[in-house]
């Protein structure tokens, strides 16, 4: 299933507002839920003027309640409740739930997600049906290591670095692997060789020339 970081501009955000008025902090979304009121988030903030973000919430409109849960002097943590944002709207339309933390950085709201290809066409299109600018900045294939190497190579691979194969000096040769695996020595160097393989092709990706 696809990685995507996803970005999107929500007009009616106010965590996404404030931070507007202040590009050069940032902002973390670290939960919601929805209540009778509308959305219930908590946000962290790293702020020069703690005291202000906190006015803020008392000074807008769309802000339901809030309660200021910790202050610092450079940061505080603080759970609002607003009607539910349209951003919140349109990945719920679109089959996706939301995905925790959201980074709030100069009115933008940032998130990784992962999704199947159809629910992230549909994410595209409920972010163009609301009207809210968004990009994808990154997408790469997830996988389940436990799919990436057959039996067997498992196997191999977690007896090699049980038995110190992998440590330098080796606390156990290829000879020795293969007699604890009852194996011939080519077998089970063709075995682990096929698996590192794997093993670095995942890690690395596609080579760029």
């Amino acid at each position: 299933m696809p990685r995507a970081r996803v970005k999107a501009k929500p007009p009616d955000d106010v965590i996404a507002e404030y931070s507007m008025q202040h590009p050069d902090e940032e902002f973390w979304i670290l939960s919601g839920h929805p209540t009778e009121d509308g959305l219930t988030l908590l946000v962290a903030a790293e702020t020069a003027n703690i005291a202000a973000f906190v006015q803020y919430f008392a000074d807008t409109p769309k802000v339901i309640s809030y309660e200021v849960l910790d202050v610092e002097h450079q940061g505080g943590l603080i759970e609002f409740t607003v009607p539910e944002p349209e951003l919140h709207q349109a990945t719920l339309s679109s089959g996706n739930l939301p995905t925790y933390p959201l980074v709030v950085r100069d009115g933008w709201a940032i998130s990784e997600m992962i999704t199947s290809h159809n629910r992230l066409s549909e994410l595209k299109q409920a972010f163009e049906k609301h009207d809210l600018p968004f990009d994808i900045t990154s997408l790469t294939q997830s996988f389940d290591p436990t799919t990436l190497l057959t039996d067997k190579q498992r196997e191999f691979v977690v007896a090699a670095i049980t038995q110190g194969y992998y440590e330098q000096p080796r606390r156990c040769s290829l000879t020795e692997l293969a007699e604890s695996m009852d194996v011939s020595k080519s077998t089970a160097s063709r075995i682990l060789h096929r698996a590192e393989g794997k093993i670095i092709t995942q890690f690395i990706g596609d080579p760029v020339t």
